[in-house]
């Protein structure tokens, strides 16, 4: 292409890169010009420049978390907010990352193709998968439901989403930082059973009780500090458990299977015996 680009040439430049994602390199070796004469067009043309996350995963619905409207949606959020974390200080790349163990793959696997995503789940070579989503959007999304760096200690319970995605919301929640457990322990005669929620800012977890005291009618518990910047709370009691269990698992299509396995020895003990004591005659023992 000659020195001199003229008009007609500078528009078929900027409609080539507006057919889809692509680097400013790219349109240099296809037009055969100058990288500078490239940029230099969009910007004369004002063209938005695509970023890395349309670059690397074109695909990507960066969207996904502007409205929490699915089950899916409330649900990853819900984990993210417990095993996820986001980067966005000046310098690094905005990005947003989700790690679980490795028995539970599956579940990155679905997050990845509800966004449409082309990141590998990745193992860490520890017991734990992760994915890494490159996404400003997605990340300034998560913004409004409490979710930025350092969140740890900080998080807040999400009230800005519709009340019937609560169930699936606290599902995420229990899935990432809570804990389901059915044991049997020496000299007591029934299994030790409870549904456990940690924290850091203990504010998250009375705004929890309270979503559950609302939504499912489970007893009003006291929160515990079990060390510096770590707050839980645990229902124990037979009538709040199976209120929590039933409303968290009614009709749900995600979930960690292993705590959901517990769940349904939970409630199948409950329904079975109620406050009567028993011989436990299951060895199985479990805390998830």
């Amino acid at each position: 292409m000659p020195k001199h680009i003229t008009r007609e040439q500078k528009e078929e430049i900027v409609k080539y890169y507006k057919t889809k994602p692509m680097t400013q390199d790219e349109v240099a070796q296809k037009f055969k010009i100058s990288l500078p004469s490239v940029i230099k067009i969009l910007k004369e043309y004002k063209v938005k420049i695509y970023n890395k996350a349309q670059l690397f995963s074109p695909n990507l619905n960066e969207h996904y978390f502007d409205i929490i409207d699915t089950e899916e949606k409330a649900y990853f959020l819900g984990l993210i907010i417990t095993d996820g974390c986001v980067h966005n200080t000046k310098g690094r790349q905005p990005l947003v990352a989700l790690t679980l163990q490795e028995s539970d793959k599956y579940i990155l696997e679905r997050f990845k193709n509800a966004i449409c995503s082309n990141k590998t789940v990745t193992n860490d070579g520890r017991g734990c998968v992760n994915i890494n989503i490159l996404s400003r959007t997605m990340v300034n999304s998560l913004k409004k439901y409490g979710i930025d760096e350092r969140k740890s200690l900080h998080t807040i319970f999400p009230k800005n989403i519709p009340q019937e995605l609560y169930p699936h919301l606290i599902r995420g929640i229990l899935d990432g930082d809570g804990s389901v457990s059915f044991y049997a322990r020496r000299g007591r005669k029934c299994h030790v059973k409870a549904v456990r929620f940690c924290q850091g800012n203990e504010q998250f977890l009375k705004d929890l009780i309270d979503c559950l005291y609302d939504n499912c009618g489970a007893n009003k518990i006291n929160t515990y500090q079990e060390k510096e910047n770590l707050w839980s709370i645990a229902y124990r009691k037979d009538d709040s458990m199976m209120k929590i269990i039933q409303f968290l698992y009614k009709d749900a299509t995600i979930y960690l299977t292993r705590k959901k396995h517990l769940c349904d020895l939970i409630c199948n003990e409950i329904i079975k015996y109620g406050n009567t004591e028993i011989t436990i005659e299951s060895k199985e023992s479990m805390v998830l």
